[in-house]
């Protein structure tokens, strides 16, 4: 046993001793690995890439509610003795119109596009598959384009006055068509997905 720890002691005292290291090499030492150092740059560059897009989101958000900010500012900059006139007279007809015609649009293009969605996808009849897709292109005409076309057709000088007598697009009845006739084709593609999903024993 004595013999042992001096073989160690002795072989201990000549080995020579270890040389400093280099700064290169202490930098190496110090670098991560390699797959280490891609996943770091990778982690960096999707910081990067998700600053830039929350950046860009809140500049777009802002670009839309700049018209809103806009005139809430000029209303509170207004006449304040305007505000008892139109809180008397103005808004509770607004309002009143406003909710007529949200529960009118709801309505007709609610039960017009689970209705066609139901007889498109639980029926067979000729020219189904054609009528199924045809539904659908409502979607390609702006709504505004559509209550300029509908309000020409059935003005004075229109060709359907006279078909229609009494019947005005300018009116509550006249917006809820035009709505409604624009918007039913979400309501109809959101139901005819749901009612191709279902079995025929469960609906």
């Amino acid at each position: 046993m004595r013999l042992r720890h001096l073989v160690l002691d002795l072989t201990l005292e000549r080995s020579p001793p270890l040389a400093p290291l280099t700064q290169a090499q202490a930098a190496q030492a110090a670098a991560p690995p390699a797959g280490q150092n891609c996943w770091c740059r990778l982690e960096r560059w999707r910081r990067n890439r998700l600053g830039l897009l929350g950046f860009l989101s809140w500049a777009a958000a802002a670009l839309v509610a700049a018209p809103i900010i806009a005139l809430v500012l000029l209303a509170i900059k207004g006449d304040s003795d305007l505000w008892p006139h139109l809180a008397g007279y103005v808004l509770p007809q607004a309002l009143h119109d406003t909710a007529l015609l949200l529960a009118g649009v709801a309505l007709l293009s609610g039960g017009t596009g689970v209705i066609t969605a139901w007889l498109a996808s639980q029926y067979e009849f000729p020219m189904r598959r054609t009528l199924s897709w045809a539904l659908a292109l409502p979607l390609a005409a702006p709504g505004y384009l559509v209550a300029y076309v509908y309000a020409d057709l059935f003005s004075a000088f229109g060709p359907l006055p006279a078909l229609f007598h009494g019947l005005s697009m300018r009116s509550l009845p006249g917006a809820i068509f035009v709505l409604g006739i624009t918007l039913y084709p979400y309501c109809y593609l959101a139901s005819r997905a749901m009612f191709a999903s279902q079995s025929a024993c469960a609906i």
